[in-house]
């Protein structure tokens, strides 16, 4: 037939004139609308159909639009059976005949007994309508119709350009907080947080008019994302592609409730949702915060588990460096690969560096679904993989347990040395020391009270009084370990029948129960010297960490760590985040620690502003693990990088 268009879409050569499409989906009551910022999109719509198509010109989005609301072979044949018959009609129609016309912007679809949709392909292909024709020499531009504007509506922004790149701002803060902590997270929770980052930042996008800017920021994210998924290895995210439409998520995600997702803002609730049910299946599972089913055999674990991943990096990168995806050539030993995935998964739950953990997750899982030979890797770096004993037992690590035991005793000497040179200075009763001569003598001896508690108890068994009435205050440096430290040996001290006397050479077994110790490392670490600097900003001041369950020892192990004056615990339910937006509001809080791995962004965004309002600082800590809330809180301080 002359004059036909004839353009492909997904492998279907479409065969009708444009004006006579655009025309019959009208008078069925389908509304057209274009967007154009480098390609274009159509949005087809009738009452609570919805299908998005992409093109060169209109003319291509059209067709791509039309080509999934009719997917099928025998579908399209129906429906240019359909179109034929109206164009056939239109032409036998007396020159009398009125038209069937719809207003530009309230469209009235048709009724059901005239013209209606048929409601089965068999229906479609006997419509009968009667429309005004449109010109021939119409054919050759966009497909356009008499009943509608020559320009169909383009849709209206609801977002204008700055807003739009505040919120791809305020998510990208987000993401800089929350992807360091995401590395230590199972693939399938890896893959679900971004999706729905990605498929938020085309939201903000797709809600504003086109902006060369917003363009720019969501390419930029697109980028990054795309990064961190070359990094983390944990499978495909459809959103990344330019090309994809929010339909193309359901690759991903589980098959919703009702029709598939038609925004990108549909597509982020959904994986934000579909990341909620994971984490409570995960937990029904017994698996751990992160998503991992062998939390239990993370113990004995390994001394230095910082240095057991430097050591893995060192060997890794002289094969392939991170941050490009290794050649074909460029493999592993089968049994290297086994032993690296085994010492992974054991350092796990210690590691400080979980940046280079989660990027060399990524490189082990590349190289495990890569590899021939790698069955064995490839079933141990799987979340839901559980050996049969502890990892240190796996990996035969008695000869480092015994290296470690080593080490220990060599350290217990070292502070027992110390101590011994402490002791040797303890003021005597004849020299009528000072209170301030006992305080800084209690100054370098109560930190050794973990292990000494009879040593120095008996040093200062003459200043007994003096010791009892003693103010915390008056102790140089007195954090809140050192006065509970001095409370226990009050105790001690006003019960002397209690106090051991072991002999001077007998050295104690030094307790390894030190929460924040082990969390910050000595005060001459890096983590140390950081935790000192974020200490003088939080000290004595109010907090609320916010999460989504009650966990007291996070709770008590995060107040230490900051010495706050008030730790409260909100858990992230709808009323409560309400009643506590108002409170922060209002200046209750000094510090609001939002757990942000564990609430969706409604909440977050609630929180944001409500800091927003006053001068409390809102802090994104993830999942609270306490070394990434110091460091969450050293950059919002602005203290990180001077530490490092």
């Amino acid at each position: 037939m002359p004059g036909l268009l004839a353009r492909v879409v997904d492998e279907y050569n479409v065969g009708v004139r444009p004006s006579s499409l655009h025309r019959f989906l009208v008078t069925h009551g389908y509304e057209t609308a274009y967007r154009e910022d480098g390609f274009t999109e159509c949005l087809l719509v009738c009452r609570d159909e919805r299908w998005l198509g992409r093109g060169t010109d209109r003319e291509g989005a059209l067709l791509d639009a039309v080509g999934r609301a009719f997917p099928s072979s025998l579908a399209r044949t129906l429906l240019e059976r359909a179109i034929e018959r109206l164009d056939a009609e239109v032409e036998l129609e007396p020159a009398e005949q009125v038209p069937i016309r719809f207003s530009p912007t309230q469209p009235s679809p048709p009724s059901d007994a005239e013209v209606a949709l048929p409601q089965t392909l068999a229906a479609l292909a006997q419509a009968n309508v009667v429309v005004e024709e449109e010109a021939e020499d119409e054919d050759a531009k966009a497909p356009v119709s008499t009943v509608v504007p020559s320009n169909p509506p383009i849709l209206r922004p609801t977002l204008s350009e700055a807003d739009a790149l505040a919120k791809l701002a305020e998510l990208r803060a987000k993401i800089d907080i929350d992807a360091e902590e995401l590395g230590l997270c199972s693939p399938p929770r890896q893959r679900l947080v971004l999706l729905a980052w990605m498929a938020r930042a085309r939201s903000y996008q797709d809600d504003a008019a086109p902006s060369s800017r917003i363009y720019d920021a969501v390419r930029s994210f697109a980028k990054m994302i795309g990064q961190l998924a070359k990094d983390w290895w944990p499978g495909n995210v459809p959103a990344l592609q330019i090309t994809s439409r929010p339909v193309d998520a359901l690759k991903t995600l589980p098959p919703p409730d009702s029709a598939p997702p038609m925004t990108w803002a549909a597509v982020a609730d959904l994986a934000e949702l579909a990341l909620h049910t994971m984490e409570q299946e995960d937990a029904s599972r017994d698996r751990d915060d992160y998503g991992w089913a062998d939390a239990h055999r993370l113990r004995p674990p390994p001394e230095d588990p910082d240095e057991v991943l430097r050591e893995m990096l060192t060997q890794i990168e002289k094969i392939a460096p991170l941050g490009r995806l290794p050649e074909s050539h460029e493999l592993p030993p089968p049994e290297r690969l086994v032993e690296w995935v085994r010492k992974l998964r054991w350092v796990r739950d210690g590691v400080e560096d979980v940046r280079t953990w989660g990027r060399i997750a990524g490189r082990l899982r590349f190289w495990a679904r890569k590899e021939r030979d790698a069955a064995v890797a490839a079933k141990e770096i799987e979340p839901s993989f559980v050996p049969d004993r502890p990892w240190a037992h796996v990996l035969r690590a008695e000869a480092m347990a015994t290296a470690d035991a080593q080490r220990k005793l060599e350290e217990d000497a070292r502070r027992a040395e110390e101590l011994g040179r402490v002791l040797d200075e303890a003021p005597r009763p004849e020299a009528s020391p000072t209170i301030e001569e006992l305080s800084a003598w209690l100054a370098r001896a109560l930190p050794f009270t973990d292990a000494y508690q009879a040593e120095v108890a008996n040093a200062m068994l003459p200043f007994r009084d003096q010791v009892l009435s003693l103010d915390a205050s008056r102790i140089e440096g007195a954090d809140r370990r050192i006065r509970r430290r001095l409370a226990k040996l009050r105790d001690t001290l006003a019960d002397p029948g209690s106090i051991e006397h072991p002999p001077a050479s007998t050295r104690r077994a030094v307790s390894v129960v030190q929460p924040v110790e082990e969390l910050v490392g000595e005060l001459a670490s890096p983590n140390g010297e950081l935790r000192r600097r974020v200490i003088e900003h939080t000290k004595g001041r109010r907090a609320v960490f916010v999460s989504n369950r009650t966990d007291e020892d996070l709770r008590e192990r995060v107040g230490e760590l900051f010495d706050f004056e008030v730790l409260d615990w909100v858990e992230a339910e709808p009323r409560r985040i309400d009643a506590l937006a108002d409170t922060i509001a209002a200046g209750a809080y000094d510090f609001v620690l939002g757990a942000t791995g564990f609430m969706d962004h409604t909440v977050d965004g609630k929180l944001s502003r409500a800091c927003k309002r006053t001068d409390a600082r809102y802090i994104r800590v993830n999942r609270g693990r306490p070394t990434a809330c110091l460091r969450a809180v050293a950059r919002s301080l602005g203290e990180l990088n001077d530490a490092a």
